[in-house]
C-alpha cells in the first residue's frame, strides 16, 4: 500500500484538510470554524429549571437558549436498552452536568441533550459507563450479528458498552481494539477537560474535521502528518497521543514562507475539481458534467496514440479513465446516476 501524508492549514476562518497518496489528492474537505453547536458536541451545563411533572430540565449550555433534558436522557438508547425509561435524577437548580447535543435547536426551542455522551468512531459508538452491547441495524445476516455481539463482549470492559457501525465487520481485529481504546481516552479527557472547565463551555466537537479526518486516516497506511501553523500542530499532537502508540504518526510542522498548500502543489489539485475537463497521466482526458438528472463522464484518448495497436491503446486508456474516475467520484461528491462513456 502506498503511503499517505494528510495536510491541515487554517486560514480566512476555515480548516482545510487534505490526504495525498503518492503525491495525488485523494481526499479534499474543509469548514468554517467557530460555526454553531453540531450534534454530537459536549458542553457543561447548569441546572435552570427542573419540571417533575414533564420529567425534564432545562440546562443553561451557553447557546443562548437553554437545552431540554428529558428523563430518557439519561439512557445512551432508549429503543436499544431494556427495562423501563426511568424517572428524573434528583435534580436541583444551580447543578453542574455534562450534556452531549443530539437534536438541534429549531424556532424557538433550544437543543435537546442527552445525560449520557456517546463517542462515534469509524467502526463502533462507545458509550462510557453503561454495560450494552449494540450491531447497527443495518447488519442483516443473523450469524454475522452473533459473530459482533461475541467480539464486542471480548472487547468491551465490564462497565462499558459499544454499539459496532456498519464498517466493523471489515476491520480486523486489532483496528477494533486500537480504535476501543482511542474512544475510551478521548472520554477521559473529556472528564478532565470538565473538572476546570465553566458552565457553558464546549468540552468536545465530534464534528470537528481534524477529528473526523484522522478517526479515519489512522486506521490507513499514513506516513506523516504536515500542519501548515503551530497551533494546529498542537492540536493534531493532542489527538493522535489519543491513539496507541503503534498508530501514532509524526505531526511535522510547515516552515516555508508561502501558503502550504500552494507550494507543495495540492492547491493546484484542489482548484481543478472545478473544471470539467481532467488530464490523464498519459495524454488522455476524460469530460465530466453535470445535469439536473445524472453524471455524464466522457474518456478520450487526446494526445494519447499508443505504441502497438488500436486495441492497446484504447484498452490502456480505459483502465486509466477508470482509476480517475473513482478518484474523481469521491474528489467532488459525485452520487446519484453515473454514465460513463469509455472507449
Amino acid at each position: 500500500m502506498a503511503k499517505k501524508t494528510v495536510y491541515f492549514d487554517g486560514f480566512c476562518g476555515y480548516t482545510v484538510a487534505a490526504v495525498t497518496e503518492n503525491g495525488k489528492v485523494n481526499e479534499f474537505s474543509f469548514e468554517k470554524r467557530g460555526a454553531n453547536c453540531a450534534v454530537g458536541d459536549v458542553y457543561k451545563g447548569r441546572v435552570e429549571s427542573v419540571h417533575t411533572g414533564m420529567q425534564a430540565a432545562f440546562i443553561d449550555c451557553g447557546l443562548g437558549k437553554n437545552c431540554f433534558l428529558s428523563s430518557e436522557g439519561f439512557l445512551p438508547d432508549g429503543e436499544k436498552l431494556e427495562g423501563e425509561i426511568p424517572s428524573l435524577p434528583e435534580l436541583k437548580s444551580g447543578d453542574e452536568i455534562m450534556v452531549q447535543v443530539v437534536k438541534l435547536p429549531v424556532g424557538n426551542k433550544g437543543a435537546k441533550v442527552t445525560a449520557r455522551p456517546t463517542f462515534v468512531g469509524k467502526c463502533m459508538i462507545y458509550i462510557p459507563d453503561v454495560p450494552f452491547i449494540g450491531v447497527s441495524r443495518k447488519i442483516k445476516d443473523a450469524e454475522l450479528r452473533k459473530n459482533m455481539e461475541y467480539s464486542a463482549k471480548r472487547l468491551k470492559g465490564e462497565t462499558d458498552g459499544i454499539i459496532f457501525r456498519t464498517a466493523a465487520p471489515y476491520a480486523k481485529r486489532s483496528q477494533l481494539k486500537d480504535e476501543y481504546a482511542y474512544l475510551k481516552n478521548l472520554y477521559a479527557e473529556v472528564k478532565e477537560t470538565y473538572k476546570s472547565a465553566s458552565v457553558g463551555e464546549l468540552l468536545y466537537a465530534d464534528a470537528a474535521l481534524p477529528v473526523r479526518v484522522l478517526r479515519d486516516a489512522l486506521s490507513t497506511d499514513i506516513e506523516k502528518v504536515i500542519a501548515g501553523n503551530k497551533d494546529l500542530k498542537e492540536k493534531l499532537e493532542g489527538i493522535i497521543n489519543l491513539y496507541p502508540a503503534q498508530t501514532r504518526c509524526p505531526v511535522q510542522l510547515y516552515g516555508g514562507k508561502r501558503d502550504m498548500l500552494d507550494s507543495l502543489g495540492v492547491s493546484k489539485q484542489i482548484l481543478s475539481l472545478t473544471s470539467p475537463r481532467v488530464e490523464l497521466e498519459n495524454g488522455a482526458y476524460i469530460v465530466i458534467e453535470k445535469t439536473e438528472a445524472l453524471t455524464v463522464i466522457d474518456v478520450n484518448t487526446g494526445k494519447f496514440t499508443g505504441d502497438y495497436s488500436l486495441e492497446q491503446t484504447v484498452y490502456h486508456t480505459n483502465i486509466l479513465a477508470a482509476r480517475e474516475i473513482a478518484r474523481q467520484v469521491r474528489l467532488r461528491n459525485i452520487g446519484g446516476i453515473v454514465v460513463v462513456d469509455f472507449i
